[in-house]
């Protein structure tokens, strides 16, 4: 299939898991259960002082608290996505879904729509 017809799909939501043991955080780690938060609930969470890591090989961020681990895609994890799409000649970037954005600006200076404004800035 030719690159140009292809879209890379982001997902706009969380994977949040609880930790068998929250001193083994890393990928792999082993898991009790898990649930689905979308980004702006995310961030929230975030907030609450989390460790963030960026592992630069998916180009993506995870964070735990205890025994909460979280994988997500942040603002830097998306336009590193999105220049990676744009260098390999892909069609495109899209999203799922719009409402799980930070539409109501609690996650960083009020600013509504982070990560599409992002993409928008980055490959618009």
């Amino acid at each position: 299939m030719p690159h140009e017809k292809i879209v890379l799909g982001i997902p706009l939501y969380a994977r949040v898991y609880q930790l068998e043991d929250p001193s083994e955080n890393g990928w792999g780690s082993r898991a009790l259960g898990q649930a689905v938060l979308p980004f702006n609930k995310v961030c929230q969470i975030l907030k609450e002082g989390s460790v963030t890591v960026m592992d630069k090989t998916a180009y993506a961020p995870y964070a735990y608290l205890g025994d909460v681990w979280i994988s997500y895609e942040n603002v830097e994890s998306v336009v590193l996505k999105c220049l990676w799409a744009d260098s390999v000649g892909l069609g495109g970037v899209m999203t799922y879904a719009i409402d799980m954005d930070d539409w109501e600006g609690k996650c960083d200076n009020n600013t509504k729509f982070p990560i599409h404004k992002a993409i928008w800035k980055t490959i618009g």
